[in-house]
């Protein structure tokens, strides 16, 4: 994952640091990508304006979250934060986090419209994962909570709403 996104991102015009803690795996992507490799147990405080993990997960925890310099926190790794309260530690120090479900949302839905909807495209799903962060955002300044506990409390309201699925209902009725 990390490595498609090195990928797009570079396609994009953005400098990369990348680290890996397989050295032959970091220095192939470093040279694809034309990135420079950071040691791994630096690249958490790399001097960069956006940390994307996509590995590990936790690593964004009551250690780590002080010496952070990039001001958004965006990768795909599950469970990125080792606790809630290390979303509200970055919403204080201003760094911007995008919950990992919600950045990883866009696999799951592109797998599933392909698969077993046999979709060519799912632009229009894809889109609203932006605006789901959007709203994220919204919610966090608004009530003045970390944009993890926005995205949660938007996921547990969208989970108790009733749904249906080919006409079969679930969910609080």
């Amino acid at each position: 994952v990390g490595l498609h996104l090195a990928r797009i991102l570079r396609r994009e015009g953005m400098e990369l640091l990348i680290a890996d803690i397989d050295a032959a795996r970091a220095e192939a992507a470093a040279r694809e990508c034309g990135a420079k490799i950071v040691p791994p147990d630096e690249i958490l405080t790399a001097d960069c304006d956006v940390l994307a993990p996509c590995a590990l997960g936790g690593v964004m925890n009551r250690e780590t979250v002080p010496r952070v310099k990039a001001r958004i926190i965006c990768g795909s790794a599950n469970n990125v934060l080792g606790t809630l309260e290390d979303g509200d530690a970055l919403m204080r120090r201003d760094i911007l986090y995008a919950p990992d479900y919600l950045v990883n949302a866009g696999g799951l839905i592109r797998g599933a419209e392909f698969y077993l909807l046999h979709r060519k495209d799912s632009w229009g799903s894809l889109e609203r994962i932006y605006h789901r962060m959007q709203r994220v955002i919204q919610i966090a300044r608004e009530q003045k909570i970390s944009t993890a506990r926005a995205a949660d409390h938007l996921a547990e309201t969208r989970l108790k709403c009733p749904k249906t699925y080919r006409d079969l209902p679930w969910g609080k009725t």
